[in-house]
């Protein structure tokens, strides 16, 4: 109890309680302080402080603006430590997800686009020698159907680079934010909404109506968009990896 609180209740006139009240009030008193037994009243009424005398309901309503002050300036506290502390701290289970989320969501959105790109090409060109034509021909029809390429596929610069975006858009869109969307949904969902809201496909942070939809978003925009590309090796790489 506030100390303010527990004063005015100590030097609260008891014949200002009605009968019922003070009816109330005795049976209580015998066991509880005066202090205690008023704030039992107090709490009976469960905020309608209509029903009490009105010197004790205004006792009641200056205790609840005390909590909701008290409540306010925690909350400051921790937003302002939020803000000087924006290292977020995950289980690397929970990146890995995270990365896989976000490799599954690449792949699935340029498969369309690679698929029609990735054809082979068995047109003859009049100025290849015979050998030229046959080595050109071999290798396009041993080329890998992109229906089967999967993550694994991926070069292996290209997960580093992956994990480091993925990393720097935690870092940049912060605790809260990422805290939120983990909660509310899981660690794949959040490396699929990367990968979306980054490369702007029309989808991501903003189908959740997160608190935090502006700080996501804009993270990822931060990290700029990325292609995802077939090698001349038939793996997948992305245009940022060096």
């Amino acid at each position: 109890m506030n100390a303010q609180i527990a004063a005015m209740l100590k030097n609260f006139d008891l014949n200002n309680l009605n009968e019922f009240w003070k009816k109330e009030y005795n049976h209580f008193s015998k066991q509880s302080s005066k202090e205690n037994s008023l704030q039992i009243l107090i709490n009976a009424v469960e905020g309608d402080y209509s029903q009490l005398n009105p010197k004790l309901a205004e006792i009641a309503e200056l205790q609840d603006a005390l909590k909701e002050t008290t409540r306010n300036i925690k909350k400051f506290i921790k937003e302002v430590f939020v803000r000087e502390n924006t290292e977020v701290y995950l289980e690397e289970n929970e990146l890995l997800e995270i990365m896989k989320g976000y490799l599954d969501a690449a792949i699935w959105t340029e498969e369309e686009r690679l698929q029609s790109e990735y054809q082979p090409d068995l047109d003859s060109n009049e100025e290849d020698s015979d050998l030229n034509k046959l080595i050109r021909i071999q290798a396009d029809l041993n080329k890998k159907p992109f229906e089967n390429f999967i993550t694994e596929d991926l070069e292996p610069d290209s997960k580093i680079q992956a994990y480091m975006d993925i990393k720097n858009f935690i870092k940049i869109a912060g605790p809260q934010a990422i805290s939120e969307t983990l909660d509310t949904n899981n660690a794949s969902q959040l490396g699929h909404d990367i990968w979306l809201t980054r490369n702007r496909h029309g989808a991501g942070f903003f189908d959740h109506n997160y608190d935090f939809e502006k700080q996501l978003m804009d993270a990822a925009h931060a990290i700029k968009e990325v292609d995802l590309y077939i090698t001349d090796n038939a793996t997948l790489a992305f245009s940022n990896a060096h």
